[in-house]
């Protein structure tokens, strides 16, 4: 329970003081019963305890939203004495509902930006401030429980920043969420319930950490990128596609920067992508090896891979640094040049997967796609993939002529031109 606006009221006791408070109200996380205000008798028909606190509708608020909502231009005019304007750019929340199988009504969800000001002794100062809002019909869900369908937004931004994305602020509003005054003269006044928003305190909300705008960036697609119709997809894709959404969490996690150590990241990105690749050709549940699971997901993204290397090689790299992390019995350890490269190519295409099928702004997702594909160009440098084959030491005992993979090796150019400078220097 947490208790909002205490007062001091006073003090007693000669040793340990005991300090007395009264709150203006009290909140509670996710409560199965509500209390009875102080002066209620049994039997008051109009007082009687309502079974459970429940809520129409959850504010949340986490970073990088508003710059993924778009922040229109706000102008303040304050040069008349007697009057402060506030000009402020248009703005059209997006909404769209979703139907899940284990609700009776459809939960609406909605992205507003909205713009609270404050003025006093002739100054005016406007904040910018954006949150999704979840809505349901019938008034019968808790507070913990909104905030699970919520969890799509944070994958969404996650996967546009390419960074963490964490819950700031919550709000509920509804008939049945009842906010009691504990003692004093408004214990009447509350009787009733509140119909205003009044925050609400979820365990996974960050409170001790802050993360600036420019901390995150831009996000490489915004929310009119999307569209209602793309968010609406979204959500229906993460919360009732389960082949989708047991091997994306993960793969999340490690875009929110879950560690810093490149390994567990590596090892997310790519079983995720074994995961992705039969669900991608819609055959989730069938066995499939890693490189043809990071084959088939290559496929289903419309990228151009050309300057950086050829897809059957992209995915035997992947698929072989992936092993050697594996087993390490085999004596091939992937060098920090090699994890680097093959986590941020994993990645890369963690983040095309994800959203491949959704509907979005075709220029956007073209430059959503290059952008991504640039930064592995230039990570790329002078080096480029080759196939190798590694002998069988011992053939006829296992049938198997050697192990193939790909491997990053300094290219021919690269190299021609280094030995040529050293031959230089030499003369």
């Amino acid at each position: 329970m947490m208790l909002l606006n205490v007062r001091w009221v006073g003090q007693s006791g000669s040793g340990p003081l005991v300090t007395r408070g009264v709150a203006a109200s009290a909140i509670c996380q996710a409560p199965k019963t509500s209390g009875r205000p102080v002066g209620t008798r049994d039997g008051d028909e109009e007082e009687q305890d309502r079974e459970e606190h429940t809520v129409e509708r959850l504010a949340s608020s986490l970073d990088g939203l508003l710059r993924f909502i778009g922040a229109p231009h706000i102008d303040v005019d304050d040069s008349r004495p007697d009057q402060i304007t506030i000009h402020r750019g248009h703005h059209e929340p997006l909404s769209w509902t979703v139907a899940f199988d284990d609700l009776e009504a459809d939960l609406s969800f909605e992205l507003r930006r909205t713009t609270p000001w404050h003025a006093s002794y002739g100054q005016a100062s406007v904040e910018q401030r954006a949150e999704m809002i979840v809505g349901y019909a019938l008034s019968e869900g808790e507070p913990d429980a909104l905030f699970i369908y919520a969890q799509p937004l944070r994958a969404l931004l996650v996967l546009v920043y390419g960074k963490d994305a964490k819950w700031r602020t919550h709000q509920v509003n509804g008939p049945n969420y009842v906010k009691w005054v504990q003692r004093g003269d408004l214990a009447k006044r509350w009787r009733e319930p509140v119909q205003q928003w009044e925050p609400a305190y979820l365990e996974v909300t960050a409170r001790s950490s802050t993360v600036l705008p420019q901390d995150l960036g831009v996000p490489m697609l915004g929310a009119s990128d999307f569209g209602e119709e793309g968010l609406q997809k979204w959500f229906d894709r993460w919360t009732a596609d389960e082949d989708f959404r047991t091997p994306m969490q993960p793969a999340i996690e490690a875009l929110a920067g879950m560690t810093r150590f490149l390994e567990p990241r590596l090892l997310s990105y790519v079983s995720a992508l074994e995961g992705l690749g039969g669900w991608v050709q819609a055959t989730p549940r069938q066995y499939m090896g890693t490189e043809k699971a990071v084959q088939a997901c290559l496929d289903a993204v419309d990228a151009d891979w050309s300057n950086f290397a050829d897809t059957t090689l992209i995915a035997g790299y992947l698929a072989t640094i992936y092993n050697d992390l594996k087993h390490p019995q085999r004596g091939r350890r992937p060098d920090h040049r090699n994890l680097r490269l093959a986590t941020r190519l994993a990645k890369t295409l963690v983040q095309l997967v994800a959203l491949w099928g959704i509907p979005v702004n075709a220029d956007a997702h073209h430059h959503f796609r290059a952008g991504l594909v640039d930064e592995l160009e230039s990570e790329l440098g002078q080096w480029e993939l080759r196939a190798f084959t590694v002998p069988n030491p011992d053939p006829n005992k296992t049938g198997e002529k050697g192990r193939r993979g790909v491997e990053l090796v300094l290219s021919d150019a690269s190299r021609d031109a280094i030995l040529a400078q050293i031959i230089k220097s030499a003369e």
